[in-house]
């Protein structure tokens, strides 16, 4: 039997996947909790030429989940999970990385909208603003990567979720 919580992150994790899979430059989605930093350090930046697209990498990481709280008779509990999405975009031209990783967004806040609820599988979900980091030198940077947090809230006869 799946658990709330799992039935949750993998229904953010197909609306992810499916979402970033119809933007502009392609978005190469990873396996939950792969990580994209191996796919960056793998040296795939080695094709991306000044005049082509942007490489854009993302993935979701499970997070932390918080203390639940059970409510009234102590059978039923409201949890949140905090995943966490890891987006690189790659590219020697900082307006193409820029443009790329915006346009991640963009969509991602536009299915947010869409589907408050992940179809059911929790009470609600939200996303906190991202937090953008460089990659690479500081004297040439070769890519700029954004995280960005999710709270998702859903209810559970479980205290584990």
């Amino acid at each position: 039997m799946t658990t709330a919580r799992e039935t949750a992150l993998l229904a953010l994790d197909t609306l992810l996947k499916t979402t970033l899979e119809g933007v502009a430059p392609p978005v190469v989605y990873l396996a939950r909790n792969g990580g994209i930093e191996h796919k960056i350090e793998a040296g795939d930046e080695d094709d991306i030429t000044v005049s082509g697209p942007a490489r854009v990498f993302a993935g979701l990481q499970d997070g932390e989940a918080g203390q639940p709280a059970p409510l009234l008779g102590g059978d039923i509990y409201d949890h949140v999970q905090e995943p966490l999405l890891e987006l690189a975009a790659l590219h020697p031209d900082a307006d193409k990385r820029d443009a790329a990783l915006d346009a991640a967004l963009a969509a991602i806040d536009a299915a947010i909208a869409a589907d408050p609820v992940l179809g059911g599988a929790c009470n609600f979900y939200q996303a906190d603003p991202p937090v953008f980091s460089t990659i690479g030198e500081a004297s040439a940077p070769m890519g700029k990567a954004a995280e960005v947090g999710f709270n998702v809230l859903f209810t559970s006869e479980s205290p584990l979720g």
